[in-house]
């Protein structure tokens, strides 16, 4: 379960790259990052708003206007899905976990809006040292998560160092 989660974590991560992209062409398609913002978040607000009202009501009429591509106007929606996951993911599995997922998604993605340019991305090549640090980071985050079960008294011994509090172990 807690597995799946962090799988879930990840996926959710995933977004973050799609955001900043969808966000940044929007900028340079306005030439007005304020406006660009407001957008962006005219977007998440339309989202939030059907998951609040749900079938009880409807909302207001709302068109985008002038000739931008429609997907201009989702940027809010992967921030939607990242701080509602978050809200839900760390009560059950923990900040740590939950960020660990985060982060090895975003630089999956990441690695993936470099290398194909997806929404206008400047191409950057994935290399052997970036999929290194990526697999660095996935193993970072199993240690981390796996190290959640045995507490550390950061308090230390008598000699300074941090141990494992036994009691919390068990």
């Amino acid at each position: 379960m807690k597995l799946l989660l962090l799988l879930l974590a990840v996926l959710v991560g995933a977004l973050v790259p799609l955001q900043g992209t969808i966000n940044s062409r929007m900028g340079m398609v306005t030439g007005q990052p304020l406006l660009a913002t407001l957008i962006s978040f005219t977007g998440g607000f339309l989202a939030i708003t059907l998951i609040v009202l749900g079938v009880s009501g409807g909302l207001p009429k709302w068109q985008p206007s002038g000739p931008l591509p429609f997907y201009l106007f989702l940027g809010g929606l992967p921030g939607v899905v990242f701080v509602l996951t978050a809200l839900m993911l760390i009560p059950r599995i923990g900040v740590a976990a939950a960020v660990c997922g985060f982060v090895v998604g975003q630089l999956s993605s990441s690695l993936l809006f470099d290398h194909f340019g997806w929404l206008g991305a400047p191409l950057r090549e994935v290399t052997a040292p970036r999929l290194i640090g990526l697999a660095l980071l996935v193993a970072g985050t199993f240690l981390v998560v796996r190290s959640e079960s045995k507490p550390v008294n950061l308090r230390g011994n008598l000699h300074g160092a941090a141990t494992v509090d036994q009691d919390s172990a068990r």
